[in-house]
């Protein structure tokens, strides 16, 4: 690979609720090793390290975004579109960060909106420009529908950069991280995107880093990106694989026909007229809480939908149903709660105020949010935060996503109705719900039943809406089986304005 310039790009972000400010940054800020956090709604190095931001070229500017899998609600991040010749850019010193031959991770999520022709580096500092620096390396100027990672972590003049393609859009957003260490066997440098290896190799000797400036968004000319940052990270340590995936996949949820998105990026649908058990997460010490999640679907027609949820933490227990979104907390209903170990915030997404949010939080870095379409009468659900090892239900665990069964037997490629059988609410298991329902373990659960109650407002099912119309519907998504579901749900429905959650973004 000849030599060449650069300009040098810092992108990162990753878009999680701001209710709660340890809620935010919990998966990172619990890691050891952290000694660089910028989570992109402010100037400030959330680590404790002093090295706060500044900017230059241009003013700071943020933007407000919601979209799944980052943030279920609105929160601020880094917009880099400033006014000077750059477009702005931020940068910082290295006092506090590892330099030389030290082992290190960065990592975050970067979302590029548009960008000119040349090169751009989502995570730089030391060395002088491009030489002897830490970063990656994002190509998205000719070619909108691909970003090639060029992975260096040396002098330049060695000549021994690697390419990566990487399939991907303009407005999607993508975690990267990179990690260092010298090992006995040779100097090990890794690349993530969404939480995959996409290179392992070694370099030249040592990285060689010097004290020069940690940078976030271009200072060079000669490739200008609009983009959108949070969630920045470095680390004294060289992360491990799962560490990387557990803050690339520390979400989950349910909504829709109903769909679901284990931890770790696990997809299924599942259509039943059932009670089960979502999620239940241990606590780790006497100071943290149980918390035990259960939800009830129903068929309705001939599609399906989460019809009510139930929470039990420490001594609160809640139940939430899709007909008119009231949350009944211990016996009263209420809309907002504020205690260490508990807070719960209820908002609207539009005027007429037909859908509501709850966002619960858990010992301030554990959430959930609970979206309650009262027009469709459907419920989504969203998790996020450091849910810790031994978290179980459909939706898994964090740190081990995948199927499980109740007894920890691994259900990778069972039929969808056995796993989710399996976790059917069973007389061992609380009873949450304020009343009981048919079926009940171990009578099995239903796949064909007839919703017999009126509506106030029928659904678009008796017109039919084709899978060309909720494609256009749902093309505001990215790429992905959230947006087949979108489509699926829309098609089964006929509702095209369900296409509007956020659930689906």
């Amino acid at each position: 690979m000849s030599s060449r310039k650069y300009s040098i790009l810092f992108l990162i972000g990753i878009t999680l609720s701001s209710i709660q400010p340890k809620f935010v940054d919990a998966q990172i800020q619990n890691m050891n090793g952290l000694v660089c956090y910028y989570r992109g709604d402010s100037l400030d190095d959330s680590s404790g390290s002093g090295n706060n931001l500044s900017a230059v070229d241009g003013a700071v500017n943020y933007e407000t975004v919601q979209s799944s899998p980052l943030s279920s609600t609105s929160r601020k991040v880094f917009k880099l579109n400033g006014s000077g010749l750059t477009y702005g850019y931020l940068k910082s010193s290295v006092s506090n960060l590892p330099l030389g031959d030290s082992p290190r991770t960065m990592m975050g999520w970067v979302r590029i909106d548009s960008s000119s022709s040349g090169w751009s580096s989502p995570f730089a500092y030391g060395g002088s420009g491009i030489r002897k620096s830490f970063h990656f390396i994002v190509r998205s100027g000719n070619h909108p529908d691909i970003t090639l990672i060029d992975v260096w972590g040396h002098d330049e003049e060695t000549n021994n950069g690697y390419i990566e393609s990487d399939i991907g859009q303009f407005g999607v957003w993508k975690h990267y991280a990179i990690t260092y260490e010298n090992l006995s066997g040779g100097r090990n440098l890794l690349a993530y995107v969404n939480g995959i290896l996409i290179y392992q190799g070694t370099t030249n000797g040592s990285l060689e880093t010097t004290n020069n400036d940690f940078f976030i968004g271009t200072r060079n000319h000669a490739g200008r990106v609009y983009a959108a940052v949070a969630e920045v990270a470095v680390f004294n340590r060289a992360l491990t694989e799962a560490e990387v995936k557990a803050v690339v996949s520390n979400t989950a949820g349910g909504g829709g026909d109903p769909h679901f998105y284990g931890f770790g990026g696990v997809y299924f649908t599942w259509q039943g007229h059932c009670d089960v058990v979502l999620v239940k997460s241990p606590r780790r010490n006497n100071d943290e809480t149980e918390v035990e999640i259960h939800i009830r679907t129903q068929r309705v027609r001939k599609w399906s939908s989460i019809e009510t949820i139930v929470i039990k933490a420490g001594k609160y227990l809640g139940e939430i149903n899709s007909n008119e979104g009231i949350l009944v907390l211990n016996g009263n209903k209420v809309d907002s709660v504020k205690t260490n170990s508990l807070s719960v915030t209820k908002s609207f997404t539009n005027l007429k105020r037909k859908i509501i949010i709850y966002e619960f939080v858990f010992d301030n870095n554990k959430m959930l949010s609970v979206k309650v379409n009262t027009m469709s009468h459907m419920l989504y659900v969203n998790l996020k935060g450091d849910y810790p090892k031994g978290t179980a239900g459909i939706l898994g665990s964090p740190l081990n996503p995948g199927w499980f069964l109740r007894d920890g037997t691994n259900a990778t490629g069972m039929n969808v109705n056995e796993f989710v059988e399996n976790w059917q609410i069973r007389d061992t298991d609380p009873q949450l719900f304020h009343k009981n329902r048919h079926p009940r373990y171990p009578s099995k659960c239903l796949y064909d039943i007839a919703d017999v109650k009126s509506r106030s407002r029928r659904l678009k099912e008796v017109h039919t809406v084709s899978i060309k119309e909720a494609t256009a519907a749902c093309a505001l998504y990215r790429y992905g089986p959230l947006r087949d579901y979108c489509i699926d749900d829309v098609v089964a429905t006929g509702d095209v304005d369900s296409a509007n959650d956020a659930f689906y973004g």
